[in-house]
């Protein structure tokens, strides 16, 4: 039928059907389904045989490597099998942050039910490549997002709808072959991990505008933990320099580099930067330089603004600024 709407389809087709035949390694499938046909990748249900590592695939991949880990490691771990799956070049610094995000941040309970579901969710994947390419994807996107949340260092973006769109859209994809998979997932199961992967998609679509720390804080996955906060104190004009008084009311100490903003009637005239952590409880007294004198009239407004770029993660990102009196 569609040969008579684009000519030549049938032969193009047969083409890709002999392509697939040529690439087959080997064949096996049971008598319910006499029919099937196709490419799947190499996932045994228990171990693997290590002749498997001299194929082509194991060799231009990193998919054995993932398999060894998936089988002799602890906890099976389903976006490791992405980056491993999609060839990623060194997922460890892909992953690395992810592991100090879940070890810092993430509530014991859904970290559980992730490593739970992480065996069924990574056969889904297997079932559609074009998912763990799409997860990898994603996870490299991000990477610096999450490098930032767990070091303070790195730009702070804001997630914007596109990135809520693109998140959903594979959260969709996942749960599709999840449930085209229940036969072997078990419908029961099939169940649970559609409702975990629902509720997932709820705390995405609520993260529009946030920037990642503010996602995370206010998701139903963050650790409750103590906080810094930092708040300006105190600030006073001499000549042209303007003083100022830095305290953390918090109750943690803060982590990275601290970026504290002067601006005059709004814009931005100068920088200070702290590099180490100010203690709970702790104030310092800091100085910005200005390139001359400052002119004031009656209606300058100048302001001291505490990390003016929300960089470190705080119980309060409200009350960072002072104005000068």
């Amino acid at each position: 039928m569609i040969e008579s709407y684009v000519p030549g389809t049938s032969t193009v087709a047969q083409a890709v059907m002999n392509n697939i035949n040529n690439a087959v390694y080997a064949e096996a499938h049971g008598s319910g389904h006499p029919d099937v046909h196709g490419l799947s990748i190499y996932f045994p249900k228990s171990g693997y045989l290590s002749s498997y590592e001299g194929t082509a695939f194991a060799i231009e991949t990193q998919w054995d490597e993932f398999l060894k880990r998936y089988y002799e490691g602890p906890e099976p771990c389903c976006a490791m099998a992405a980056v491993c799956m999609a060839g990623v070049p060194d997922p460890d610094e892909i992953l690395d942050p992810l592991r100090e995000l879940r070890d810092s941040y993430l509530k014991a309970e859904y970290v559980d039910r992730y490593y739970d579901y992480s065996t069924e969710l990574t056969m889904a994947m297997t079932k559609d490549p074009a998912l763990a390419y799409e997860a990898a994807r994603l996870l490299v996107k991000y990477s610096p997002m999450i490098q930032q949340q767990v070091t303070g260092t790195g730009k702070v973006k804001l997630i914007t709808g596109r990135d809520v769109e693109e998140a959903v859209s594979f959260t969709d994809g996942l749960k599709r072959s999840v449930l085209k998979n229940r036969g072997e997932i078990g419908a029961t199961r099939s169940q649970e991990i559609i409702k975990y992967m629902d509720e997932f998609k709820e705390q995405v679509e609520a993260s529009e505008g946030k920037t990642f720390s503010e996602a995370l804080q206010s998701s139903i996955y963050c650790e409750s933990e103590p906080m810094p906060d930092l708040v300006i104190t105190n600030i006073r004009l001499d000549g042209n320099k303007v003083k100022y008084t830095i305290k953390n009311p918090g109750e943690a100490a803060t982590r990275g580099l601290i970026i504290n903003t002067l601006l005059v009637d709004g814009v931005p005239v100068s920088e200070d930067l702290i590099i180490g952590p100010i203690q709970p409880g702790q104030s310092l007294e800091k100085t910005l330089i200005l390139s001359g004198p400052l002119k004031i009239s009656p209606n300058t407004t100048i302001v001291v603004c505490a990390d003016y770029e929300n960089k470190v993660p705080e119980s309060d990102e409200e009350n960072n600024c002072l104005a000068l009196e």
